[in-house]
């Protein structure tokens, strides 16, 4: 069946990244928002244990982020920063407050109440959001594009993708966008679960719950790739917590020949307790031990997929370089940041930028 209208602007599904592209476009541009469920907003509600982790305070792109072009990270947070966030629900009522590790969260502690106000805000401004609605394939025809649904064919002469990858599929991910980015020929890596545990060849049931501050270091056996300190957790047979989930950001490269690496974790002296020294066999004054990786846990448990379409694909506004008119926005595009925050920074921040400064109505 094909839809009547030509639209102005579809943007493609899902959460954080769309919605704040759809309240910033131009209120008198024709805006759909197509999802393919019922439960648009599912991510969103996730973070933060739906506490919503929505930004973190210590915000630096060399450094939080994994990304192929530091041009357009740069360009695309000086026009949304992370205070800009904070501003934005200060002037609308929902205070914030800071914690640990510098993450920011909302004062009520509950992230459908930033639901409700991001929706009202989209619909506010003339957006339309169509459920059921599963996009199965993307086309160009001179002057539009024919976006093709599981229901209808819609045109219109702007698309953003903002659609996120195979994380939690159990909510309805998908790999729609690695299947629009090899047909429309766009160079994008090879997708991985990040921001999750590692299992190890080690057997730690025995000391399952245990949480504690270390330093860790990863090695190739040759020399020392990645290093930083933070908290860590003992599971079953692997090992979790905010150190884990950064270390996925460095190791993607070797993913094929996981018996290369090597994680070495060093306590200090008030970490290391009587019952996780004696597990690992440490003697007296030895605070270190070495763990061979398995494997990453799998995509269920991944806070975020690493894979996007390139950003040297892409122009200065988040552009396709080889197609006019489709832009890439939140974890469509080939970036990735570190746990806490940092990602759904990405999202508002990408989002705005489209939505403020190309889907506007030319004078």
């Amino acid at each position: 069946m094909q839809d009547q209208k030509t639209r102005d602007v579809i943007i493609i599904w899902w959460g954080a990244s769309w919605l704040f592209c759809s309240i910033f476009a131009d209120k008198n541009l024709d805006k759909l928002i197509l999802e393919k469920s019922d439960k648009v907003w599912s991510k969103i509600l996730l973070s933060g244990w739906w506490r919503c982790n929505v930004t973190n305070i210590k915000l630096k792109p060399d450094e939080d982020y994994i990304w192929d072009n530091i041009q357009i990270l740069h360009s695309i947070f000086h026009k949304f920063w992370n205070y800009d966030m904070i501003n934005r629900l200060e002037e609308r009522w929902l205070s914030t407050h800071q914690e640990k590790w510098w993450k920011i969260f909302l004062d009520c502690e509950k992230s459908n109440k930033l639901l409700d106000l991001l929706i009202k805000e989209s619909k506010d401004n003339n957006t339309e959001i169509r459920n059921w609605e599963e996009v199965i394939d993307i086309e160009q025809n001179k002057d539009w594009f024919v976006v093709k649904t599981s229901n209808k064919k819609y045109t219109c002469k702007k698309v953003v993708v903002s659609s996120w990858w195979k994380t939690f599929p159990q909510i309805w991910a998908t790999w729609f966008a690695w299947d629009i980015a090899n047909k429309l020929w766009l160079q994008s890596n090879t997708a991985y679960p990040c921001l999750c545990g590692i299992e190890t060849q080690q057997d730690l049931s025995w000391i399952t719950g245990n949480s504690t501050n270390v330093e860790i270091w990863v090695s190739d056996w040759k020399k020392i790739l990645y290093q930083s300190k933070w908290m860590l957790l003992f599971t079953h047979w692997w090992i979790s917590g905010p150190v884990v989930f950064d270390v996925t950001l460095h190791v993607w490269k070797n993913l094929e020949d996981l018996s290369k690496w090597q994680i070495k974790l060093i306590f200090g002296v008030h970490s290391l307790t009587k019952k996780i020294a004696k597990f690992l066999g440490l003697k007296e004054n030895e605070n270190e031990v070495n763990l061979d990786i398995k494997s990453f846990r799998p995509w269920e448990e991944a806070k975020v997929t690493w894979w996007g379409i390139k950003l040297s694909q892409l122009d200065q506004k988040l552009q396709s370089k080889t197609i006019p008119w489709l832009y890439f926005i939140g974890e469509a595009c080939d970036i990735t940041g570190r746990t806490w925050g940092f990602n759904l920074q990405w999202a508002w921040s990408s989002g705005y930028f489209v939505g403020n400064y190309e889907l506007k109505i030319k004078n």
